[in-house]
């Protein structure tokens, strides 16, 4: 082949390259040889390569198929249940991270970023914090007057949350007394 051709074959630009190659390597030089594997050690080597290639392959599929099964599943207990997705994403990063695993490669694997896996955790404790104040004023008015409401303890506890300078709704109030047993139950009229 001439050089011209190889520029064409190759879209090879400017015409001194190849002149260039040929001058540094040479014409015998080990680019242009074919190399062949002749004992029968390489080609068994070859063929166990081929094999632990399709078995990796094999098991990539395996895992792959079981890593969409897991996320369905959590997918669909978060309708069904109405988990918080993301607070189960922090505390599995927490448990791995516990058992030696790095923070960055926990986060690439559930898409988020460092800093919002921080900040994710940042935020929950300041909620459990939140969350033992609440039940903590809750259970000090309980002692003394055990059937009020949750409405009314909202209102009566307003002000207390404040000097704490905790902020929070009624919803979110009456969602942390349901999680902790602390709603009044209706008490059943009997006709």
């Amino acid at each position: 082949m001439s050089i011209e051709d190889c520029r064409r074959k190759y879209d090879i630009k400017g015409g001194s390259t190849i002149q260039n190659w040929l001058e540094k390597y040479g014409k015998n030089h080990l680019l242009n040889k074919v190399v062949r594997v002749e004992t029968k050690d390489e080609v068994r080597e070859i063929e166990l390569l081929r094999k632990e290639l399709a078995a990796l392959k094999k098991a990539y599929a395996e895992l792959a198929l079981e890593n969409k099964v897991n996320q369905t599943v959590i997918e669909v207990s978060d309708e069904m249940f109405g988990t918080d997705l993301k607070k189960v994403r922090t505390r599995v990063i927490e448990i791995l991270f516990q058992n030696g695993k790095k923070v960055t490669v926990l986060c690439k694997l559930f898409g988020i970023s460092r800093q919002a896996y921080y900040e994710s955790v940042r935020k929950e404790g300041k909620e459990a914090i939140t969350e033992k104040i609440v039940v903590d004023l809750v259970r000090q008015v309980r002692i003394k007057q055990p059937r009020v409401g949750s409405k009314k303890l909202y209102c009566m506890l307003k002000e207390d949350l404040k000097k704490y300078r905790k902020k929070i709704g009624r919803d979110a109030f009456i969602g942390i007394l349901r999680n902790n047993s602390l709603l009044v139950e209706r008490k059943k009229s009997f006709y």
